[in-house]
């Protein structure tokens, strides 16, 4: 799996935000507060979501609640990933507690 491209809708700080990845290693730098761990959280989320798999009921990491959206847009992403077969995949997923959704296409 290649991950191509994230669209962070509204993922903390983050509006509206696009990032677009090359094939290879991909590094993201810069001084202090400016997101590297929220991308690294949002890379997370989106691909395992914020709810705990140890537990029977549904209970939610504190991340959840950490990245929600300053700015007040739907706490929504979206990370584009190609397959070793060269198909072309999109995963949207919205991450608040009452509408906690994925989709594929």
């Amino acid at each position: 799996m290649i991950i191509r491209r994230l669209h962070l809708v509204g993922f903390g700080k983050f509006t509206d935000r696009e990032i677009e990845l090359e094939e290879g290693l991909n590094v993201f730098y810069g001084p202090n507060e400016s997101g590297k761990t929220t991308i690294q959280s949002f890379l997370k989320g989106m691909l395992y979501g914020f709810k705990r798999p140890d537990v029977r009921r549904r209970l939610w990491t504190p991340e959840l609640e950490r990245y929600m959206p300053w700015s007040g847009k739907p706490y929504i992403g979206v990370l584009e990933f190609m397959t070793s077969e060269g198909r072309t995949y999109c995963v949207e997923r919205t991450f608040a507690k009452d509408q906690d959704s994925v989709r594929i296409l």
